[in-house]
């Protein structure tokens, strides 16, 4: 699976997620709903899914066996 995190939190015990829910439109790249909470998180099965809804500030990461997050360039 592949997450949007902000890359300013990539290396962090609390990386910042793009998520998504009711009434929220995750193709609108002017805003940006937020969670902490990797349940919550938007996920995607592909990197091109991702860049889709990727946006500045935002990278593509893969969550890796050890738990961390590794940005996918």
């Amino acid at each position: 699976m592949y997450y949007l995190i902000n890359e300013k939190t990539l290396k962090t015990s609390k990386p910042e997620f793009v998520t998504g829910g009711l009434g929220v439109d995750v193709e609108m790249q002017s805003q940006r709903y937020v969670t902490y909470e990797i349940e919550k998180a938007l996920k995607f099965e592909t990197i091109k899914e991702a860049q889709k809804v990727q946006s500045l500030n935002f990278v593509i990461a893969e969550r890796k066996a050890d738990g961390l997050f590794k940005r996918i360039d």
